[in-house]
């Protein structure tokens, strides 16, 4: 890859709208960074 990935980890108690709002703001204001929605998965599924 020529460039780094950035991935940000959303764990959040609240409501589905707000993820969406959260991921919609981030994809809007910082393109390459790529977002995790289910991390808790993800790292239980790496360790």
């Amino acid at each position: 890859m020529n460039q780094t990935t950035k991935v940000i980890a959303l764990i959040i108690d609240d409501s589905a709208p707000a993820r969406k709002l959260l991921r919609l703001m981030i994809s809007e204001f910082f393109p390459n960074i790529a977002i995790a929605d289910e991390a808790a998965n993800g790292l239980e599924a790496i360790a």
